[in-house]
């Protein structure tokens, strides 16, 4: 009775419950866990089943699976608590933003030992956060509401794919998709009517210096961007680094920049893939990110590559002035104010370029702020 009953628990859990052994193996795996991964129970065999049991890391898309495998190792071998606030997991169907904590665990039924990871999906309480944070910049610029729409469309997109599943597993009499792929859909209007209701509850938040993850604040903004249809054609190399000291800045301004620097190159590789396209080449768009930690400075880098139109010594010159800008349409406001917000923070943004090949932003942003800055 008491083993149904512990089963019983773990099974009804909202949070997901995964428990591998040391190879990897899947032991037990809850309903939780496998609606947060978007995985199939049918497509899992644990150590009790007849057959080879599942790897864990196999269920996961395969450029992720070195972040977990790598997780995995560090909490068996240091035999202690590894956890992750937010950990960013692209399922293949929705990009997740997954609160996971792993804990050693000794005796398992086969007699060796294994981790009991457990997962909640926080995208919700991630998103939230950022508009809260991005509100009182985007609004005054018009791009709340494109932002708002973006997210939208995630939801949307769940509805509308589980929408077609549910007709296919239908006809196949797949009963167990099917109630996935209606509680898929529930799921789904519910999470839009809590963002629309949160967001008429949106408060100005202000304008303050705090120490912040770096890393988390670049995969913030990366999480918020590769959502819109022209990132996703994109082909994103990272090279950030982990476990660095916080940095004190305004979370907001120094997103600002990212998304600014972003957009930009993401407009550049369209203009150079449609002028590659009338003369009849294929062309792969790229950005790539690297953060860097200069300890003895006590200085950050990001860096932000793009291939695509490059810009000459004129325009290159001429980037950062108020007004100038090469694009139709153009304000001339997005880099000179990127700038002032790096040299507000005690920082520089410079940039590089070879004209039709690439270009290059370096932002520069020193650790600590003065007490001026922050206003002690």
């Amino acid at each position: 009775r008491m083993e149904k009953y512990n089963e019983s628990i773990i099974s009804t859990s909202p949070v997901g419950i995964v428990v591998v052994n040391t190879q990897g193996q899947i032991t037990t795996i809850n309903t939780g866990a496998l609606e947060i991964l978007d995985l199939n129970r049918e497509d899992i065999n644990t150590l009790s089943s007849s057959n080879e049991p599942t790897s864990f890391v196999s269920c996961i898309k395969e450029d992720a699976r070195f972040r977990w495998q790598t997780m995995m190792t560090a909490a068996l071998k240091g035999e202690h608590e590894f956890s992750d606030s937010r950990f960013y997991h692209d399922t293949g169907y929705f990009e997740k933003v997954l609160s996971v904590k792993l804990c050693p665990i000794r005796g398992l039924p086969d007699g060796s030992n294994g981790l009991v990871m457990t997962l909640e999906d926080v995208t919700e309480k991630v998103t939230m956060e950022q508009y809260v944070i991005l509100s009182e910049k985007l609004v005054a610029k018009g791009e709340m509401a494109a932002s708002v729409a973006h997210e939208l469309n995630n939801y949307l997109a769940i509805i509308s794919n589980n929408a077609e599943l549910l007709s296919l597993n239908i006809d196949r009499g797949k009963t167990e998709k099917i109630k996935f792929n209606s509680k898929s859909i529930v799921e789904a209007v519910g999470s839009i009517k809590r963002f629309v209701d949160n967001l008429m509850d949106f408060s100005k938040p202000e304008t303050e210096y705090i120490s912040y993850d770096l890393r988390h604040l670049i995969d913030d903004v990366l999480f918020s961007l590769r959502i819109q249809p022209r990132f996703k054609t994109i082909t994103f190399t990272l090279d950030l680094i982990d476990n660095i000291p916080n940095l004190e800045m305004d979370v907001g301004q120094i997103q600002q920049v990212l998304m600014n620097l972003l957009i930009n190159s993401a407009d550049a590789l369209c203009e150079k893939a449609e002028a590659e396209q009338k003369d009849g080449n294929e062309f792969e768009r790229q950005i790539s990110m690297k953060s860097r930690y200069i300890e003895k400075d006590e200085l950050y880098t990001i860096e932000i590559k793009d291939n695509g139109t490059g810009m000459n010594e004129d325009v290159l010159a001429k980037i950062f002035t108020l007004h100038f800008s090469t694009k139709k349409g153009g304000h001339g406001l997005g880099l000179h104010n990127c700038q002032k917000i790096a040299q507000l923070h005690g920082g520089k943004l410079e940039a590089r370029s070879e004209p039709g090949k690439s270009t290059t932003f370096i932002l520069t942003l020193p650790r600590f702020q003065p007490d001026k800055l922050k206003g002690e």
